[in-house]
């Protein structure tokens, strides 16, 4: 039996607030236990239809897709689900956090609201960023050989922001655009910015 299988017998026994306990992140592989074949309707029999709404999901660059939100009146929970298959809401595509602190994290660790330095801390070494002020701004790229494999892009992006108070930083200018910068640049390492948007690509079996 698989796992969404064995999640979907057992939800109406434990309810809701018991199947929702998972708020691993596997990237690529499933966010708790929405995989590649997870429907809107499975995620009914998992948390409930109160907890489940519809809402137009930015893909960046002007881009919007319809979606599905998970927990959208619980900023620490709330996940926004874009779809394969948008006419039966089924087939996960991607799944996207945004906000300043969530419940969800990754395999390794990472979640919102964490800073470069953290980050840095936890990936034992410097990792790599793209400069801010565009679509990808502060995009992770590489974790350089670290132990967060979260920061490689492949099936996860994971984008960190400065406060907008450096935005007037003279420094700031130095590091924004489609360039890469390592998290030890000193003006990287004085804004030190902070996640505020993971989005996360599940794998088609």
């Amino acid at each position: 039996m698989s796992r969404i299988a064995a999640l979907l017998v057992v939800a109406p026994a434990l309810g809701p607030a018991a199947a929702s306990v998972d708020w691993t992140i596997v990237p690529g592989v499933r966010v708790g236990p929405i995989t590649a074949t997870t429907s809107e309707k499975d995620l009914i029999k998992l948390y409930g239809a109160k907890n489940i709404s519809h809402q137009e999901v930015d893909l960046g660059e002007g881009v919007t897709a319809p979606g599905t939100v998970l927990f959208a009146k619980n900023a620490e929970k709330r996940i926004k689900i874009v779809w394969r298959d948008q006419s039966s809401r089924s087939r996960t595509k991607s799944v996207f956090l945004s906000g300043t602190k969530s419940k969800w994290k990754t395999d390794d660790g990472v979640s919102l609201g964490m800073s470069l330095k953290t980050l840095e801390k936890m990936n034992g070494r410097p990792f790599v960023l793209a400069g801010f002020g565009w679509d990808y701004g502060g995009t992770a790229r590489s974790s350089k050989g670290g132990k967060l494999h979260s920061l490689n892009i492949a099936t996860l992006y994971v984008e960190l922001s400065p406060a907008p108070k450096w935005q007037e930083d003279p420094d700031y200018q130095g590091v924004i655009g489609d360039v890469e910068f390592s998290s030890d640049h000193p003006t990287m390492a004085k804004i030190n910015p902070v996640v505020d948007l993971i989005r996360v690509d599940i794998r088609q079996n």
